[in-house]
C-alpha cells in the first residue's frame, strides 16, 4: 500500500475574512475539504501553521488581504 503525499485539507488563515452573516473584516481561518471542495469548518480566529510537516494539510497565510469564503465566481462561459 502506498501512502499518497497529496493534501486533503486546505486551510486558509487571514486577518481580513468576510464570514456569512457579518458585517465587519475579521481574523478567521477556514478549513476545506479538498476532494469534496466544501468548507468543513470556520473559526474566528488567525492561526498560524503549528510548524508541523504534515502532507495532508495544505497551508495558505492570507495575512492582511481579502478572503471572501464560499465566494463562487460569477463569470462562466456556458456552451449549449
Amino acid at each position: 500500500m502506498s501512502i499518497s503525499t497529496k493534501p486533503k485539507i486546505l486551510v486558509c488563515t487571514g486577518r481580513n475574512v468576510l464570514l456569512p452573516e457579518e458585517d465587519t473584516l475579521g481574523p478567521a481561518t477556514i478549513r476545506i475539504d479538498i476532494p469534496s471542495g466544501k468548507i468543513i469548518e470556520i473559526t474566528q480566529e488567525f492561526q498560524l501553521n503549528d510548524g508541523h510537516d504534515n502532507h495532508e494539510i495544505l497551508w495558505i497565510d492570507a495575512g492582511d488581504k481579502l478572503v471572501l469564503p464560499g465566494l463562487v465566481e460569477c463569470v462562466s462561459i456556458i456552451k449549449d
